[in-house]
């Protein structure tokens, strides 16, 4: 992405050892929205693997990834658990787990990312028919993914197959803010379709994203936090196609 470092050259190495690897090169810094949907675009396989340039995928990652699509043919998306790794490439314990089953996804995603973007496989063909909004330019996985599980089901390996760098230089952690202020329309959009009625003011939204990926009690927490994500629950709850044990499980 017309990057100013050594990042052309070391790709352009490493194709030269392996012909699986072709070097895109923008003329023009795009940005990562479009890139992504660039090189959607340019892939030839069914599988788009997601990576970013400073994680890294275990050697069997694709190899689990691939049997378990072939095992579960409706699944469309699939991610994994992740491991953390500081500046140095130590790895921070535990591993980081996301919810498995589409039914979990489905429930977190109305407020929060269930997945590890440099862990995903997904569709291309369903990409391609709903690419990444270049509107958005952080978090612009949340968006997508919120728009893929309408067309195929998600998943989640429980087993950390990605290891993912965490350091100050990492965008998700310089943009944060950024990158939650422009999910919050897509919360609230998501937030309105389920329950109309409702004015979703921004307080109590973030009040029911630490209730909803919390496991303890946070300060976070109001009795309208708590209310609101009851009646949104019990809204969710009436979708058809969703797994009743695993709601129970939820609502447990």
């Amino acid at each position: 992405d017309a990057s100013t470092d050594a990042t052309a050259t070391m790709i352009h190495a490493w194709a030269n050892k392996d012909r699986r690897i072709v070097p895109v090169v923008n003329e023009s810094n795009v940005g990562l929205t479009r890139s992504l949907n660039k090189g959607i675009r340019l892939a030839r396989g069914r599988w788009i693997a997601r990576m970013d340039a400073d994680d890294v995928s275990l050697p069997e990652r694709l190899d689990k990834q691939l049997q378990f699509l072939a095992d579960h043919p409706s699944v469309g998306l699939l991610g994994t658990a992740a491991w953390l790794i500081d500046a140095k490439g130590m790895i921070e314990e535990p591993c980081y787990l996301n919810p498995a089953t589409h039914t979990e996804i489905c429930w977190r995603i109305i407020l929060a990312n269930p997945f590890f973007h440099a862990s995903v496989l997904f569709d291309r063909t369903a990409a391609l028919n709903h690419p990444y909004d270049e509107s958005i330019r952080y978090g612009q996985d949340f968006e997508l993914w919120g728009r893929l599980l309408q067309v195929t089901q998600g998943a989640n390996l429980t087993q950390p197959l990605v290891k993912l760098g965490r350091h100050e230089n990492r965008l998700s952690i310089r943009h944060g803010k950024e990158q939650l202020d422009q999910g919050i329309p897509v919360m609230r959009k998501r937030l309105a379709k389920l329950v109309s009625e409702e004015h979703w003011d921004t307080d109590t939204i973030h009040q029911m994203r630490q209730i909803i990926q919390s496991v303890w009690p946070t300060s976070h927490e109001t009795s309208k936090g708590w209310e609101c994500v009851l009646t949104l629950f019990s809204r969710f709850s009436q979708q058809p196609h969703l797994d009743q044990t695993v709601l129970r499980q939820i609502r447990q």
